[in-house]
């Protein structure tokens, strides 16, 4: 099972329900985490990307989805843009992922969407109450990229981490992923899966 998925504009879709590369500690600390009862101060994600990458209009989501049986019936689905953490304290946790010619940030909830997090949990357990284990879920990290100028031939290593608790640190989704067999394999021309920035 493909660990991403490209769309327009570019978007990386991690899915953590979904069987993956995902490195086997992060596997670990997601078995054993109830997400449905995470305090959302405690999730976080954190890019790494080239100089030449920077977010795009999307920025960096999380997607908390809950459905009805295999055929997904009565889905519900909240999207959230997550917003940068600019604290210089909080910044350190991300000091060690930074190398050379790659920007590294790091993105929290904003306060405003713990609160619609909060609604859509009550809603999933009174669904869960209704209906048992029939009620399914999933919880992706999704990041939206552009360029800021033209691309070489070299690899486009993109990495993403994913804090999901109080005690975790950051967990690896992908480390150092090459986009540029991604958009080698796609049918589309770059300008339109990874266009230019302000575009």
């Amino acid at each position: 099972m493909k660990k991403l998925a490209l769309v327009r504009p570019l978007l990386l879709i991690l899915f953590i329900s979904a069987c993956s590369s995902i490195p086997l500690k992060t596997m670990y600390h997601l078995a054993r985490t109830d997400l449905m009862t995470v305090d959302p101060a405690y999730l976080n994600a954190a890019t790494r990307v080239p100089n030449g990458l920077r977010e795009g209009k999307k920025g960096v989501q999380m997607t908390f989805s809950s459905w009805l049986g295999e055929k997904k019936k009565n889905a519900n689905v909240l999207q959230i843009k997550l917003e940068k953490v600019t604290d210089k304290e909080k910044l350190l946790s991300i000091n060690a992922l930074g190398k050379a010619s790659y920007t590294t940030l790091l993105y929290k909830i904003a306060t405003k969407d713990s609160e619609r997090i909060e609604v859509f949990r009550q809603q999933h357990k009174k669904r869960k109450q209704a209906y048992g284990d029939n009620m399914q879920g999933s919880f992706s990290v999704g990041v939206d990229y552009c360029r800021t100028g033209k691309l070489n031939d070299k690899p486009i290593l993109v990495s993403t981490w994913v804090k999901i608790g109080k005690n975790t640190g950051l967990l690896p989704l992908i480390i150092d992923h090459d986009m540029q067999e991604d958009l080698k394999k796609s049918n589309q021309s770059i300008d339109k899966i990874l266009p230019l920035c302000g575009k």
